[in-house]
C-alpha cells in the first residue's frame, strides 16, 4: 500500500508539473500571437516601402524567404530575416504545447491509477483506468453524477469530503469508499484528492487505485481471526461448563440429604446461567402433581418452595412431554398464559424469559429445572444446551436421594408400626388376665384390687 501511494504521489507531481507548463506555454503562445500580428503589419509596411523604391530589386517567396535582392537592399534583408525568426517563434511555441499536451495524454492514458476531475457534481475528465474500475463506458461515465456509482453506505460521506474540499475547507485528503460497478458487484477505491482550478473554476483531481483483493484479504483475516477468537472463547466456556459440571457432580454425589446442598449447586449454577429465580420441583406418586422442592430468588406466592400445584398446565408438563428443553421469551403476558396457565404467578412478578428442562432419570421423568428472569432476551439456544447437561448430572442425584427418603420414611413407619403392635398385645395380654380375675372369686373387692395392682405393673420393654 505504501509503494501504490508513493507511485500517486509521483504521478500527481508530475501531472501538475505538466498541467503548470501547459498553462505556461498557453500564456506564451498568446503573447507572441501578438507580437506575430504585430510583425505581419510591419512586414506589411517593409513591402510596400520596396514597392515605392524602384531602385531595389527585392524578390521573395510566399514564405517570405528572400530570393535575391539588389546590392542595396541589406538593411531591408537584416529586417526581414528578424521578422521571419519572429514569425516562426509562435509557431515553434504552438508545436511545443502540442507536444506538452500530447505528453500529459500519454501520461494520464497509461497510468495504473484512476485519475478524474470531478466539478458541477460529474465528472469532467477521467481516464481509461476509471472505466475498467467501473464497467462502465465513457458516455455511461459523463451522463451520470459521479455519486450514482457510489455505494449507498458511503454516499454522504463521499459527497461531504468533496463539497468540503470544493469550499477551501479541511477534508481528508486520502479515504477508502466503495463502488457499485455495471455487473452490480461491490468493488472498494483508495482515493488521494486535490484541489484544483478546473477551467478557471473550482474541481477536484482525484487518483484511485482499486484496492478490493486489499480488502478481500482484510476480511478474510477478519474472519479469521474472530473465527479463532471464537474457538479460543468456546473453547473457555466448555472448559468452565465442564469444571461446573464437574463440581455440580462432587456437590450432589456428596450426600444423599439432597435439600441440605440446593443452596450450593445454586449459587455454582448462577456462574454460568443467569437467573432471578431458579426452581427445581418434583412430581408427586400419582404423577399429576408437583411440590417445589428448591426455589431460589423473588417470592411467586403460589409457586413458592414446599407448595403443591397441578402439572397440568405447567412448563414441567411440557419438558416431561417433550423430553427436552424450551425457552420462552414473553413480549406479551396474555399469550403465554393462554398457553401456559401455570405460569401466571411468576407472570405477575415481571418474569420475561423462561427457561426449563426434565429431569429424567433412568429413563423416567421426575420433574423439572427451571430459570426464571425478569429480563427479556436473557436465554439462548447456549444456555438451554448447558441446562439439559446441568439436568441431565443433578437427576440421578435428586432421584437417589428421593428413594433414600422413602426408604428413611417406611423404615421409620415400620418401626412405628413395630411399637404400636408390642403395645397392642401387652393391653391385650393385661386384659386377658384381668378376665381370668374376674373369673376366678365372686369376692368383688378382691377382684378390684388384684386388677387395680396388675394395671400399672410395668411392662415389657419394646
Amino acid at each position: 500500500m505504501s509503494q501504490s501511494r508513493e507511485r500517486i504521489d509521483q504521478l500527481t507531481g508530475e501531472l501538475m508539473d505538466a498541467q503548470q507548463r501547459i498553462t505556461r506555454l498557453e500564456e506564451d503562445l498568446s503573447v507572441l500571437k501578438k507580437r506575430h500580428e504585430e510583425n505581419l503589419e510591419k512586414l506589411e509596411i517593409l513591402n510596400r516601402h520596396f514597392a515605392l523604391a524602384n531602385d531595389i530589386m527585392y524578390i521573395y517567396d510566399t514564405n517570405f524567404n528572400v530570393l535575391s535582392v539588389s546590392p542595396n537592399a541589406e538593411e531591408l534583408i537584416q529586417a526581414n530575416a528578424t521578422l521571419q525568426q519572429e514569425i516562426h517563434v509562435p509557431r515553434r511555441t504552438e508545436e511545443g504545447l502540442h507536444s506538452s499536451e500530447e505528453m500529459y495524454r500519454l501520461l494520464v492514458e497509461n497510468a495504473n491509477e484512476g485519475i478524474f476531475v470531478a466539478q458541477d457534481g460529474k465528472l469532467q475528465f477521467f481516464n481509461s483506468a476509471i472505466s475498467k474500475y467501473s464497467a462502465y463506458s465513457e458516455g455511461e461515465l459523463n451522463s451520470r453524477p459521479f455519486v450514482s456509482f457510489i455505494h449507498p453506505d458511503d454516499r454522504d460521506r463521499v459527497i461531504e469530503n468533496y463539497r468540503k474540499r470544493i469550499r477551501g475547507e479541511a477534508a481528508p485528503q486520502s479515504y477508502s469508499f466503495r463502488i457499485i460497478d455495471k455487473a452490480g458487484e461491490v468493488r472498494w477505491l483508495e482515493v488521494r484528492s486535490i484541489e484544483i482550478l478546473w477551467n478557471e473554476r473550482r474541481a477536484s483531481l482525484n487518483f484511485v487505485d482499486d484496492i478490493t483483493k486489499r480488502k478481500e484479504a482484510e476480511e478474510a483475516l477478519r474472519r479469521s481471526e474472530e473465527a479463532q477468537s471464537r474457538s479460543e472463547e468456546e473453547s473457555r466456556r466448555l472448559a468452565g461448563e465442564a469444571s461446573l459440571l464437574a463440581e455440580i457432580g462432587r456437590i450432589v454425589g456428596s450426600t444423599l440429604h439432597i435439600e441440605e446442598v440446593y443452596e450450593l449447586f445454586s449459587q455454582k449454577v448462577k456462574s454460568m446461567i443467569p437467573y432471578d429465580r431458579i426452581v427445581i420441583n418434583l412430581l408427586q406418586k400419582d404423577g399429576a402433581i408437583l411440590v417445589n422442592r428448591h426455589v431460589q430468588g423473588f417470592s411467586a406466592p403460589g409457586r413458592n418452595r414446599a407448595e403443591v400445584f397441578p402439572l397440568k398446565g405447567t412448563l414441567t408438563e411440557t419438558v416431561i412431554r417433550s423430553r427436552k428443553g424450551i425457552l420462552i421469551d414473553c413480549e406479551n403476558d396474555r399469550e403465554v398464559a393462554e398457553l401456559y396457565p401455570g405460569l401466571v404467578p411468576e407472570l405477575r412478578f415481571g418474569t420475561r424469559s423462561f427457561l426449563s428442562v426434565p429431569l429424567i432419570s433412568r429413563d423416567r421423568p421426575i420433574g423439572g429445572l427451571h430459570f426464571r428472569s425478569r429480563g427479556r432476551g436473557v436465554y439462548s439456544e447456549k444456555e438451554l444446551g448447558l441446562a439439559e447437561r446441568i439436568a441431565a448430572q443433578i437427576a440421578g442425584a435428586i432421584a437417589n436421594a428421593q428413594l433414600f427418603a422413602e426408604l428413611k420414611n417406611t423404615e421409620a413407619a415400620f418401626r412405628r408400626s413395630e411399637r404400636e403392635a408390642k403395645q397392642l398385645a401387652r393391653e391385650n395380654a393385661i386384659m386377658a388376665e384381668i378376665g381370668e380375675i374376674l373369673c376366678s372369686t365372686l369376692n368383688i373387692h378382691s377382684v378390684y384390687a388384684r386388677s387395680w395392682r396388675r394395671s400399672f405393673e410395668p411392662g415389657p420393654v419394646c
